[in-house]
């Protein structure tokens, strides 16, 4: 990419389209469910990139820290996942800024970067602190407080409760629901799902027995009617596996693709295929191979000791590859252990990673400690007693007596006061309300039973 066609970095977030997919691995014996996270960029601009920059894989728990950074639910797949998007994006630019600002002239002379770019680069050099990123965070926010109404909806045509579970790479059956950011789905396997309405290619009808196959982050919405099934073959546009859907005429109307082989098992089994169908596909795909780019290496050297990124508060070190100096940032001292490999991070940096992860954890997250400590010398000024919520399960019923930046205050009786963190609330009450908050698996349901005087409707 030329200096001339960088872009700022709103201007390419959108412009690359970044789409994320939730890998779930089988279990081995007891163990707990192994998810991975994929991530593409599918926008005009990406197919301009190096591979590496396309597509970008994370393993759960090295998420969960810097989720828990951008007030985002780590116990969240859907959390995660836009966290994983934004780190990818985030990456993606910054390569480009870096290899592009190398460009030269005919003369030889360096061509300079715009204001602009290097303004945006700063940002970006400082965290996730860019305001487009901040944008996308507080939509994630604004967009998770649709689950719970969906999930309702859902349960009432259900007659049952329902756990909210992220899809798998295929999902078949009925539309239970569906509000503007939600779609949930009845499986023929037992489960119900809940999709992002902006992860789906096409918005399917509630009542509709569909079938949603994601491909590269997107949800391709068939209606499998009275269609045929076609061997696998591979695309000639993507050069990723396919199938065609055809009618009794022999006309395809559909053609669904498949990120790898995994994806098509799935698919399989979802269909209740027989067990060559993957065989065929595996002998497609070993035919034509797919062909991956190379990835250029270069020797890293780290330059600075360990330390905590004030920005995002994540253990960080300094290393410079190419002549040019970077910045790693890693979630925890365990995952510099299993990624340091690369940087050429030394036993020195790794007990320095645990030395500070420890003093980090007491004083983790700044601004929502102080939230608490300030709850806290609320609860003590009024003379309760304070107790924290059990995310796990638990329910409270009591009037809401006080708030601090990132908490509420409930009195529940008794002398006793227990602090609600607003994060994992499906709604946020006003000091005045009378309400019960019940926990589930580490989320929140408010049910607000009387409004303090002088508010009206729910926010």
């Amino acid at each position: 990419m030329d200096v001339k066609d960088l872009m700022k970095f709103a201007d390419f977030a959108d412009a690359v389209r970044a789409s994320g997919a939730i890998n779930r691995w089988p279990r081995l014996g007891n163990d707990q469910e192994v998810v991975t996270y994929s991530v593409y960029l599918n926008g005009p601009v990406a197919s301009k990139l190096p591979l590496q920059h396309q597509e970008h894989e994370f393993k759960d728990i090295m998420l969960h820290a810097l989720t828990e950074k951008l007030w985002l639910n780590p116990t969240s797949l859907r959390d995660n996942l836009k966290v994983a998007e934004l780190v990818s994006i985030r990456g993606a630019w910054m390569s480009t800024v870096l290899e592009t600002s190398q460009s030269r002239s005919p003369t030889g002379a360096i061509i300079p970067l715009s204001d602009d770019i290097i303004r945006d680069y700063e940002l970006l050099s400082a965290g996730l602190t860019h305001p487009w990123i901040l944008n996308e965070i507080n939509q994630q926010q604004q967009m998770s407080l649709g689950l719970r109404p969906a999930i309702e909806q859902a349960e009432a045509i259900h007659g049952s409760p329902i756990s909210d579970r992220t899809p798998d790479v295929v999902s078949v059956g009925k539309i239970l629901a569906q509000n503007k950011d939600f779609t949930v789905q009845a499986t023929h396997a037992g489960e119900v799902v809940t999709h992002e309405n902006r992860r789906l290619m096409n918005l399917p009808a509630v009542g509709q027995d569909v079938m949603v196959s994601y491909y590269r982050g997107q949800g391709q919405v068939i209606n499998r009617k009275e269609l045929t099934i076609s061997e696998p073959y591979i695309d000639n546009e993507t050069n990723d596996l396919a199938v065609n859907l055809t009618n009794a005429d022999g006309v395809v109307k559909e053609k669904i693709l498949f990120n790898s082989i995994n994806s098509i098992a799935k698919f399989q089994e979802a269909e209740g295929l027989d067990k060559s169908f993957v065989a065929q596909a595996m002998d497609v795909r070993a035919a034509t191979p797919k062909i991956i780019e190379p990835i250029e290496t270069h020797i890293r050297n780290v330059v600075s000791d360990v330390y905590i990124d004030e920005t995002s508060r994540c253990i960080a070190v300094n290393y410079v590859e190419n002549n040019t100096q970077y910045t790693a940032l890693f979630g925890s001292a365990d995952s510099m252990v299993e990624h340091g490999a690369s940087m050429g991070i030394k036993e020195t940096h790794i007990k320095q990673a645990y030395s500070l992860e420890k003093e980090k954890n007491l004083s983790k997250d700044r601004n929502g400690q102080r939230s608490l400590l300030d709850a806290h010398d609320f609860v003590d000024y009024v003379g309760l007693k304070a107790i924290s919520a059990n995310i796990e399960k638990s329910s409270y019923v009591g009037t809401v007596v006080g708030e601090t930046t990132h908490h509420v205050i409930q009195n529940i009786g008794q002398h006793t006061a227990v602090i609600h963190d607003k994060r994992i609330l499906d709604k946020l009450p006003a000091v005045g309300d009378k309400l019960s908050v019940k926990y589930e698996s580490y989320r929140a349901k408010v049910d607000i039973s009387q409004r303090a005087q002088g508010h009206g409707a729910e926010r």
